[in-house]
């Protein structure tokens, strides 16, 4: 091997170490204490690699089990519950009061009967959510800013058989959507005695025009079942929503019946049944930008010597800088590695075209690509051959 290194030129080099390396049995010496290779964690940089427990001792990591995958290495995720701070609805007749004192909130289509078989119409509810709490919570625990939202479920108590005939009575579809108005408040009215919405207080004309005045997102297409219990809806993770989800104003969420028969009654925030919001939260994966060895947040031709040197020794480095040379992030090296590196097998050279490889490596040298995950995707030689 040190003979075919010192002859043939940088490129040629990528190509001895895949070939030295894919007659091992696997990615690094056996262990001497038996067993097979498993998931190598690094828990500062959520990298892994697979490897033998002895080896991955060796370089610092966390060793998950004979056999496992890098699915074990997936940092523990962390919950948090908001509740609302303020909810009401409004019924389209008539259109100008609200209800926020109701202790119920009311989804209901066109032609939603109530108790007594009267239709009712069409009802629309608003809730405004605090996120400052879990935000902070997230903070503490993963660093500021640090996390990433990976589920958003919504949980609502129904209240199928509700007294007062303003409420709709039926199972059937509606829509969560998020928006990003927040101007507006529930106001004081109650089902017996409503009040007349002024200023930014819950009306259906006021309501309906917070939605023509801002970003609006559809959160999910949801059934009620009609059972005095809680139900669970897990939200879309939209952008808007996910980014406003991370800030600290409030969250508002648009409840509108997609079927003319849904009466959907559930309780409101000041409810001992409430809704509540939980939130999921992991880290936020480090950025990895494969081939960039030295780090410097560039892919060129400097990197390539360290590849090499990194690729020959990839049982006594760490999970972080395995995550460099494992280009199609499998957890494995072998040729595909290799492959992505230069461009694909397709175009593999033959180690005997040497004054091809130099040139193609020297051609190489003249290209500088950014490392920014916005341009380049992280397996980029896929689509940028680097080697002609």
């Amino acid at each position: 091997m040190k003979h075919c290194l010192s002859k043939i030129a940088t490129a040629i080099l990528i190509v001895c170490a895949a070939n030295s390396y894919n007659a091992k049995a696997d990615d690094d010496p056996a262990d001497p204490r038996g067993g097979l290779p498993g998931a190598c964690c690094d828990p500062a940089t959520m990298g892994c690699s697979i490897r033998s427990e002895s080896s991955c001792l060796n370089v610092g990591g966390v060793f998950a089990g004979e056999g496992t995958t890098c699915d074990a290495c997936v940092e523990t995720t962390m919950t948090y519950e908001i509740y609302g701070i303020e909810d009401g609805f409004e019924l389209l007749a008539p259109p100008e009061y609200c209800y926020g004192y109701s202790g119920g909130l009311s989804v209901a289509g066109s032609q939603a009967r109530n108790r007594v078989n009267q239709i009712r119409g069409i009802a629309d509810t608003w809730i405004k959510f605090d996120p400052v709490p879990a935000v902070a919570a997230f903070d503490a625990n993963y660093g500021a800013g640090n996390w990433i939202i990976t589920n958003v479920e919504l949980k609502l108590f129904e209240f199928p058989t509700p007294f007062n005939s303003i409420f709709g009575i039926g199972s059937g579809h509606f829509d969560i959507k998020w928006f990003s108005n927040d101007n507006w408040s529930q106001g004081v009215g109650t089902p017996n005695s409503p009040s007349p919405a002024t200023g930014n207080q819950i009306g259906f004309t006021y309501g309906r025009s917070l939605l023509t005045s801002g970003l609006v997102e559809t959160l999910g297409n949801f059934q009620n079942a009609l059972t005095a219990t809680y139900q669970s809806f897990n939200l879309a993770l939209t952008t808007g929503f996910t980014t406003d989800l991370k800030t600290e104003g409030p969250v508002s969420l648009y409840f509108v019946a997609t079927d003319t028969g849904t009466g959907f009654t559930f309780y409101a925030s000041s409810h001992t049944n409430a809704p509540i919001m939980i939130i999921t939260a992991d880290a936020a994966p480090a950025d990895v930008c494969r081939g960039d060895i030295n780090a410097d947040g560039l892919i060129r031709g400097d990197d390539i010597p360290l590849y090499v040197t990194d690729f020959l020794q990839s049982s006594s480095i760490p999970p972080s800088a395995f995550d460099l040379i494992d280009m199609n992030d499998s957890g494995l090296l072998d040729m595909a590695d290799v492959a992505l590196l230069r461009g694909g097998p397709a175009r593999f050279p033959r180690l005997q075209r040497r004054r091809t490889l130099h040139l193609s490596i020297t051609a190489f040298s003249l290209f500088t690509f950014s490392c920014s995950p916005f341009d380049i995707p992280l397996d980029f030689p896929r689509a940028i051959p680097l080697f002609p």
